[in-house]
């Protein structure tokens, strides 16, 4: 259907007040099955419409994670192709937000956050303001705090999409995760007023795990503050809430864990850290491998395992994972964002949130 409404020119898709609900593949070996069936579809379509940006877009977000460089590829060749359209066809597809904050996660994935950022200053001028969250949090990861935070605050701007609207959104789009972005940024440039403010807001739209993690980033602040003791006690108001989801659970673990290694107990840290790794977010693994490079506490097997958890989603973690390819005889073929360099030459950095 979005195929025939794009091909006569139509953008205004009215809701119908019609629900459909669909229980034909219940069963996992039908969903397996489905997924299959139609990726081969759209696969034979994309060899047929190689230049087609819907059906890459279709395509790209189908793959299973298995596929991932597949996926790479389609997203790379997709942006190339939006870029070189005319900012009228650009306009005109429904599909172009999620496009543009797909392949900048993509990116982020394999920590080419300097090629996110370049991405954002070709196309997010174009996409208008339904780019403002994906172009900020893309600059944001990379360093880049001025624009980083002018894009987010503007995204928080915005008023609500209508409910209408068909066109489809930066699905990690959210107020609660533009603030805490925000917060990380002023934390960064050492506004620490500044930073709680904006969790004190992100508290008010927050779903329950986001809560959890911007709790757990406040209490960062004030063990910056050097009020250990303080944090211990906040730390043990946190544990109740984290019984019943894996995220809230690793995130604590962290906040542990850099407890542990703001009290010198960095042998008692590894634990925590171990337990915090998730394929979503590489803080841990990050903190973990500068164990092993600043102090020895972790060996040079576990190190070498750690690299592909340590992706650089963001400025510090990819400065980390410079230093760990580094150690370990490992070259990385893509620029670092000044940001990371900076952190590189700056002694004694801890993670920041």
């Amino acid at each position: 259907m979005a195929g025939s409404l794009l091909d006569v020119g139509s953008t205004d898709w009215p809701d119908s007040g019609v629900r459909l609900c669909d229980t034909g593949y219940i069963k996992a070996s039908e969903r397996r099955r489905k997924q299959a069936r139609n990726i081969a579809l759209l696969e034979q379509s994309q060899d047929e419409h190689p230049k087609d940006l819907f059906i890459a877009f279709k395509l790209a977000t189908a793959l299973p994670q298995s596929r991932s460089e597949e996926r790479r590829k389609i997203l790379s060749q997709a942006i190339l192709v939006a870029c070189d359209l005319d900012p009228g066809e650009l306009s005109a597809l429904p599909f172009r937000h999620r496009l543009f904050a797909e392949a900048l996660d993509d990116l982020v994935e394999q920590g080419h956050l300097s090629e996110a950022v370049a991405v954002c200053r070709k196309l997010h001028p174009l996409l208008g303001p339904g780019s403002y969250f994906a172009a900020g949090r893309a600059f944001a990861r990379a360093g880049l705090t001025d624009p980083g935070i002018d894009l987010l605050k503007a995204y928080l701007d915005l008023s609500s999409p209508a409910p209408s609207s068909m066109t489809l959104v930066d699905l990690g789009a959210s107020a609660a995760e533009a603030c805490r972005w925000l917060a990380w940024l002023a934390s960064v440039q050492g506004q620490m007023c500044s930073a709680r403010a904006w969790l004190e807001r992100a508290l008010g739209t927050a779903s329950g795990d986001q809560a959890v993690a911007i709790k757990c980033d406040a209490t960062r602040l004030n063990l910056a503050a050097g009020d250990v003791s303080g944090v211990a006690r906040e730390l043990a108001l946190l544990y109740p809430s984290t019984r019943n989801s894996p995220m809230s659970y690793a995130e604590t673990m962290l906040l542990s864990g850099e407890v542990s290694v703001a009290m010198g107990d960095r042998a008692g840290a590894i634990p925590l850290l171990e337990a915090a790794i998730t394929p979503r977010d590489d803080r841990a693994a990050a903190l973990l491998a500068k164990l092993g490079l600043d102090y020895g506490e972790v060996g040079a097997a576990r190190l070498r395992e750690l690299l592909p958890s340590v992706v650089g989603r963001r400025f510090d973690t990819l400065a980390i994972r410079a230093r760990l390819a580094e150690r370990i005889g490992v070259v990385l073929d893509f620029q670092i964002p000044d940001a990371a360099r900076r952190y590189l030459l700056t002694p004694a950095q801890t993670l920041k949130m």
